[in-house]
């Protein structure tokens, strides 16, 4: 089996289409393999189509008018970004940079589009993948008005255990390369700011930091710290992580 077949029949997404749509979706992308740190897409790029990520990781994010990044969301292997252009045909409207070396899978939104006339299930699909990443975001909004720093930083932990996490003897390990920075600019404080939190969950044994890895210790306790229902401890990926995670 083709490899670009085998990663859209294994896309959570597209894996209950027919065998002739997943031909005709792979005959008709383009694959494109970027170094890490490299811009995959701005805004005022032009963009027709719908972004499949086949490993590695990128992160979606503006940059505001004095120029400082406000990061979105992360995209591993398996996820799919850049779907206005399916929805509604709109403008680009993040700046997409690569972490770390990712191939990406270009599935035409014209093609996908036509899909969605014909399959409920992936309109569906598409449209509860569209929810969860907007949701996600309008809650690290509200973090931002309404809670401490501190919860905030715990909030986004849960997040990255949601979607990045793997479930290990010691608990939940987040497979994602993040700096002190990155993690800043999620939640809106300093990076300074982050050193010294993640050195008190550290000292309060919720949270594992060595070799540069986060494993969290306790996850139902931290959840419920911030009045949160635990998140899912056991991600399944579709594609192994080929991540060298990193806290510095």
């Amino acid at each position: 089996m083709d490899k670009s077949i085998w990663h859209l029949r294994n896309c959570e997404l597209f894996q209950t289409l027919s065998e002739g749509w997943i031909r005709r979706l792979e005959s008709r992308s383009r694959m494109a393999t970027f170094h890490a740190k490299s811009p995959i897409r701005l805004p005022e790029d032009s963009s027709n189509y719908l972004y499949l990520i086949l490993n590695g990781m990128v992160r979606l994010s503006h940059i505001t008018v004095d120029g400082k990044e406000s990061i979105l969301a992360f995209v591993g292997p398996g996820e799919v970004f850049g779907e206005g252009a399916v929805i509604d045909g709109s403008e680009v409207e993040e700046h997409v940079m690569s972490i770390e070396k990712t191939s990406i899978m270009m599935i035409p939104a014209s093609e996908v589009t036509e899909l969605l006339n014909e399959n409920s299930g992936l309109a569906f699909s598409l449209t509860k993948l569209v929810g969860l990443r907007r949701h996600r975001i309008e809650r690290r909004i509200k973090n931002l008005l309404f809670v401490s720093i501190r919860e905030r930083l715990i909030h986004l932990l849960l997040d990255l255990a949601e979607q990045f996490g793997t479930q290990t003897e010691n608990g939940v390990l987040l497979k994602i390369r993040l700096v002190h920075l990155d993690i800043a600019n999620l939640i809106g404080i300093t990076r300074e700011s982050v050193t010294i939190l993640l050195g008190q969950l550290r000292q309060e044994g919720k949270l594992e930091i060595e070799r540069h890895k986060i494993i969290i210790k306790d996850i139902r306790g931290l959840a419920k710290s911030v009045n949160r229902t635990p998140v899912r401890t056991e991600i399944k990926q579709a594609f192994p992580f080929s991540l060298n995670p990193a806290i510095a």
